[in-house]
């Protein structure tokens, strides 16, 4: 059996998993979409804010342009 060091074992390992998390995530995200796609509307949509007095920063999806939540959301 060949006989690798821990370090190096660590450093490799570490090595392999972080491209493998980078390539995963590049190719999982939603956006942008290609070329002559569409977004298909999500047919089971909330109904509006019933009390806005109560619930009055209610996070609207649909508005979103970037996957980090603004901080006055």
């Amino acid at each position: 059996m060949h006989h690798v060091p821990r370090r190096e074992f660590i450093v490799q390992g570490s090595a392999a998993l972080a491209s493998l998390a980078f390539l995963h995530s590049r190719f999982a995200h939603a956006f942008p979409s290609r070329a002559g796609e569409t977004v298909i509307p999500w047919l089971d949509q909330p109904p509006p804010n019933p009390v806005p007095a109560v619930i009055q920063n209610q996070l609207v999806w649909e508005d979103m342009d970037s996957w980090v939540t603004p901080n006055d959301k």
